[in-house]
């Protein structure tokens, strides 16, 4: 047995104890949990940690590493130093990320799936996270022939009550893009910030302008108004790997020469987004009335009954708008609302279905397989894992 595997450890973990960095310290003490042999000592990533850090002498840090000076003090350390923040692109220690080309790929296969045709992105200037986001983005809508416009924000404080406020800079930005647009927001905070300004002036979420964030902040989300449609990061999973790996490193094994990167698990769609746009009136009422009644066991007649029109002219125009038939849009709906529920409650597998409008469990999971190939069981692990 290795005998530093039982070494008492000086752990210094640089995070806010809040939001997302809560999430990932969750998973650091899901880690830490069987190893009673760490010490901690936890320290806000800010540069006044510098002189604490440097007196405690920790064997090894695992922390969201965001300013030039934290970064420079933690390399001059020479210890095992795991970095989440992704902040720069040569990182103070070894990193543990997630997919962030993914998460751009992601947003744009998200609104381009509600018939988006201008696209915007918003973005914090100083974090490599960012412009690797907005280079995926803006590629795979370009594959898709669209173009996509982008503007850079100045870094708020973390404690600035600014992030749930209008910004004049974004504001002026809106107003000069086509709408309806949908805008992809490097995080949740930036986030915030464009809902709030486009509810200053007037502009409607989300028939003028969708808005998507990432981090899954669920208060955030759920206090904005409305509220913030975000890309689930694997938070807690990330705190798992780099607590693994900082043991690792301790233990004397080399470091790995690329980051761990982790995938997003999957989107939560709440009222930023909830619009799918389509030019059809009739199409366009039909959708509302799917999705608002995905969990009623609503069939292809009842829609049918509902718009006074023939099923082959209403078949016809649907595949024309949305490229799938009304049965196929029905299905879709019950297993988006099928998502929320897996991630966000504890009911049985049966309970979900017929809250989703499935008569079955067996039937819920044929169809959740069919548009996410994904058994229900792995999505919600993979959710509550984020």
């Amino acid at each position: 047995m290795n005998p530093r595997e039982h070494a008492i450890r000086k752990v210094a973990l640089l995070f806010e104890p809040k939001g997302v960095q809560q999430r990932m310290l969750s998973g650091i003490g899901q880690y830490a949990a069987e190893r009673p042999h760490w010490r901690w000592k936890a320290l806000a990533p800010q540069d006044s940690a510098v002189e604490p850090l440097r007196k405690w002498r920790p064997d090894g840090i695992i922390g969201m590493i965001e300013t030039p000076k934290l970064a420079a003090a933690v390399v001059r350390m020479r210890i095992p130093v795991v970095d989440l923040a992704h902040w720069y692109r040569r990182p103070p220690g070894v990193r543990v990320t997630v997919d962030n080309a993914q998460v751009g790929r992601m947003a744009a296969a998200y609104f381009l799936e509600r018939k988006f045709r201008h696209f915007g992105y918003v973005g914090l200037a100083e974090a490599c996270f960012v412009q690797e986001r907005l280079q995926a983005f803006a590629g795979a809508l370009r594959e898709a022939g669209f173009s996509c416009a982008s503007l850079f924000i100045r870094k708020k404080p973390a404690r600035s009550p600014a992030w749930s406020e209008a910004d004049p800079e974004v504001g002026q930005w809106l107003n000069g893009l086509p709408k309806p647009a949908a805008i992809f927001a490097c995080n949740d905070q930036v986030g915030l910030t464009v809902v709030a300004t486009c509810v200053e002036r007037k502009i409607s979420v989300p028939e003028a302008v969708a808005v998507l964030g990432a981090d899954n902040h669920e208060l955030l989300c759920t206090l904005a108004h409305p509220a913030l449609s975000s890309i689930r990061l694997p938070m807690r999973r990330m705190g798992w790997m780099a607590a693994s790996l900082l043991e690792s490193l301790l233990n004397g094994q080399r470091p790995p020469d690329q980051p761990l990167v982790l995938p997003s698990p999957g989107i939560v769609t709440r009222a930023s987004t909830d619009r799918v746009m389509v030019a059809d009136p009739l199409v366009r009422k039909a959708l509302d009335l799917i999705r608002v009644n995905a969990g009623r066991r609503m069939q292809v007649a009842d829609i049918v009954s509902a718009m006074l029109v023939s099923r082959r002219n209403l078949e016809y125009r649907f595949r024309k708008e949305v490229g799938r038939g009304i049965h196929g849009e029905i299905q879709l709906a019950r297993v988006e609302l099928a998502k929320k529920l897996l991630a966000e409650t504890d009911f049985k597998l049966i309970g979900v279905a017929r809250r989703a409008g499935f008569t079955s469990g067996a039937r819920l999971s044929t169809s959740f397989q069919r548009y996410t190939g994904l058994k229900p069981s792995v999505y919600r692990r993979e959710m509550k894992m984020g």
